[in-house]
Order: structure tokens, then sequence, then C-alpha cells
């Protein structure tokens, strides 16, 4: 999970899911592959299709937000823009209804 910095536009302090957007024109693929490697500084392997789901961020803005589970990844693991990142077991924790969804989902 990522503790998003509290000087973040949308969701400061957030503790979620790390993850970004769609650029025009990009995959979901393509988009998910750019931002665990701007995010978390990784190359990604296999993934699977776990969920999707709705959240109204702090901005009033309302996101799509399609969840995959990453089976391997090349590279270690670095918070390139959250505060910190770290494994969190209580699922209660996460911020977001679909956050916890999708983690439901995955284990």
């Amino acid at each position: 999970m990522e503790k998003r910095r509290s000087d973040d536009d949308s969701d400061p302090g957030f503790l979620a899911i790390p993850g970004g957007h769609v650029e025009k024109d990009e995959s979901l693929h393509e988009a998910l592959t750019r931002d665990m490697k701007e995010e978390l500084g990784v190359t990604i392997g296999r993934i699977t299709s776990v969920y999707v789901g709705l959240h109204r961020n702090t901005k009033g803005e309302r996101d799509r937000i399609h969840y995959f589970l990453v089976d391997s990844w090349k590279g270690r693991i670095v918070p390139h823009e959250a505060e910190s990142l770290y494994w969190e077991s209580d699922l209660h924790k996460l911020t977001a209804t679909s956050d916890r969804k999708a983690m439901k989902r995955v284990l």
C-alpha cells in the first residue's frame, strides 16, 4: 500500500493501492506499465484483471479504477511518488471502498 503525500492534489494522506491515470491514446496495459515504472521503479510481468470500481476523490471527481494483480516484476520497489510504501494486512485501513473490494477479490 502507499501512503499518499499530504500535498497531493487528489486524496492527500490516503492509504491506497499504487496506481495512476490512463493518458490519451494509451491502453490499460500501457498505462499500468508506465505508472508502475514511474511510481515504483519496476517493470511489470504477467498481470490479471481483478476488479473495476468507482471512486469519488477529494476534488469531487468520479474515477473508474481498473485493478490488476501483478504476478511478477523486475526491479526493486521504491516509492518515487508516495510518502511511503508498506504491507498492510488490515483492509479496513484502506481509505477507498473500491480498494478494499479489489483486495478482497485478490485475497
